[in-house]
Formats: C-alpha cells, structure tokens, sequence
C-alpha cells in the first residue's frame, strides 16, 4: 500500500488493529506515502486502548491533504483523555476532514475529552459534518457545555448527529444543545433520534424555543422519542408556523413538512 496510489476508499474497521502497536505504526506510514486515500474507516478497533495509537494517527493527518472522510467510532477513545488531546491536535491541524464520525467513544469518560474535542471544532474550518452519537452527552453537564461554546463559534458544520445521547435524562444537556442553536447559522441538518426527549416536558420546551428563533436548519430527525403525546406535537406546530426554514420534521414512523401540518394555512 506504501506505493499504491489509487486506492481511495480504505476500509480496516473492525480489525482489532490498536491491540498491536505495529499496525498503526504501519499504517500510519503507509497513509503519510499513499496519495489517494479519500475515505478511511477505523471503526471498531480497539485504538483508544493504547494512547500511542491516537499519536501516530495525528502524525499521518498531519502529512495527508487528501482524506475527506475519517470515522474513528466505536474505539473506546474516552478512556484515556490523550486520545481526545491528541484527536483535537489533528483536527485544528488537517484542515481536509469534511466527515468526522466519533460515534461511541465514551466522550464524557473524562470532562477533558469534550474540553479537547470543543477548542478544536472552535478552529477547525472542513468539517462539514459530525457524528458524535452515542456518547452520553446528556448524563454530563459539562460536556454540554463544552459543545455548546463550540457550535456557538464553529461557522461550518452543515449535518450535526447526537442521536442516542440520552438527553432526555437531563434538563441541561437539551438547554446547552438549545442555546447554541438559537446562535447558530450553520447547522442545517440535526439528527437526535432516541434521545428519550418525551421522557422529559422540558425537553420538547427548550426545543420549541430554539425553532423559534433558529432559521438555518432544515431536517430535524426526532425518531424514537416517546413523542405520543399531543402537547408535544402542539409545541412543535407552534414552533414550527413561526420557523421558516424547515423543511422536513421526521418522527416515529411519520415525515411531516409544512403542507401536512397546514402551517401555511
């Protein structure tokens, strides 16, 4: 791979390559050499069990102005926080990156990890979409927080995924998500399926408010959300007949727009 120069999709996920040291090694010089590489999918590797693994990935980025596209999900970063120090490094860094997916990292193992991860989305111009999903944002207040001072500066993030963050456990965790988004002008599609928002009234409140005022987003996918109950879906139309700019609500097994729910009317 070391002098192959046409291969644009590199898909090693699920190959327990962080237990050995050497793989990333060897992987890390093959993507400094290598010209091509667009696409690369680490998924499932075990590369947050040794810190090391997360330096020599950042080395490579350094070098490389090619890869778009990087998914690092489901490999425990969270549990050393100089993996996260070492993944902020790289993204203030690589400025080609338009696709970052950190799904199931344990973000919030460590208040640091989401200090790291926030300074870095505060310079970083390329990503254009963020999936950290599935990372038990709303069981931690600070971690919020930190997400909140971020989206509130970043200018370019087009597609935002929180799904499977447990907002609805947390008031706050919704309300910091809430106030970035009422200063927001770049998110255009938001993502926060299974968040058990109906679990929580001050969810769905805090969450009518910001579409009142936000005017960039355009999706909302709310799936999985214990929404069977009519103030709920009343607050949303109430929202959403002051909201001019979205264009698709998706919830339960429904995709509502404007002319099904008459808010032209």
């Amino acid at each position: 791979m070391k002098i192959n120069n046409s291969i644009q999709n590199l898909n090693l996920g699920e190959n327990d390559l962080g237990k050995n040291e050497n793989c990333i090694i060897f992987l890390s010089e093959a993507i400094k050499l290598t010209k091509s590489i667009e696409k690369l999918n680490l998924r499932i590797n075990d590369i947050g069990t040794n810190e090391k693994n997360m330096i020599y990935i950042k080395e490579a980025l350094k070098f490389t102005k090619l890869i778009k596209k990087l998914n690092l999900s489901n490999n425990d970063l969270g549990k050393n926080e100089k993996n996260f120090d070492n993944l902020g490094k790289t993204i203030k860094i690589n400025n080609s990156i338009q696709n970052l997916n950190i799904g199931n990292n344990e973000l919030v193992k460590n208040e640091n990890n989401s200090y790291y991860l926030s300074e870095a989305l505060k310079i970083n111009n390329s990503i254009l979409i963020l999936n950290i999903g599935d990372n038990d944002l709303g069981k931690n207040e600070k971690g919020m927080l930190n997400l909140n001072e971020a989206l509130k500066i970043n200018n370019t993030i087009k597609k935002l995924d929180l799904s499977l963050n447990v907002f609805g456990n947390n008031n706050n965790g919704i309300f910091y998500l809430s106030e970035a988004l009422k200063v927001d002008k770049s998110i255009q599609q938001l993502d926060l399926y299974l968040n058990i928002l109906g679990d929580n009234d001050n969810c769905i409140f805090y969450l009518k408010q910001t579409l009142k005022i936000n005017n960039t987003i355009r999706q909302i996918y709310l799936t999985g959300n214990n929404l069977g109950n009519n103030m709920y879906i009343l607050f949303l139309i109430e929202a959403l007949k002051i909201n001019k700019s979205i264009q698709q609500l998706n919830f339960s097994d429904y995709i509502f727009g404007k002319n099904q729910l008459n808010l032209n009317k």
